[in-house]
């Protein structure tokens, strides 16, 4: 009952106006840090998201971790709050991209060899 709760929550949130497309990086920031759980659980699915999707479905890039740290949908959510909080102006550009640039930038993704 409350996953069914939560799914039409998030739907709801999701379809939103504001969020409809492909949301900035600044929208996102609003759900992460708005405290309310819905919009929490929005922004924990955004990331879980973007990391299924570049482990499953990408041939442009390539982890780049050490062996010893995990990768979650939370580390990918923290590089971005930091990557924003140091570059603001990126705030308009697609969370998508702003989060590549995050990743890129603390050295978790790079760009794969080109044969």
């Amino acid at each position: 009952m409350l996953n069914k709760l939560f799914i039409l929550v998030f739907c709801i949130a999701v379809s939103n106006s504001v969020y409809a497309g492909s949301p900035t990086a600044n929208q996102i920031m609003s759900l992460c840090d708005n405290g309310k759980y819905a919009n929490i659980e929005a922004c924990n699915m955004f990331f879980g998201g973007y990391l299924e999707g570049i482990v499953n479905g990408t041939a442009t890039v390539d982890w780049n971790l050490p062996p010893n740290q995990n990768l979650s949908a939370e580390t990918i959510k923290n590089s971005f709050i930091k990557f924003l909080h140091d570059m603001p102006i990126m705030g308009d550009q697609p969370a998508g991209t702003v989060v590549t640039f995050a990743l890129v930038q603390q050295g978790a993704l790079k760009e794969k060899n080109k044969h």
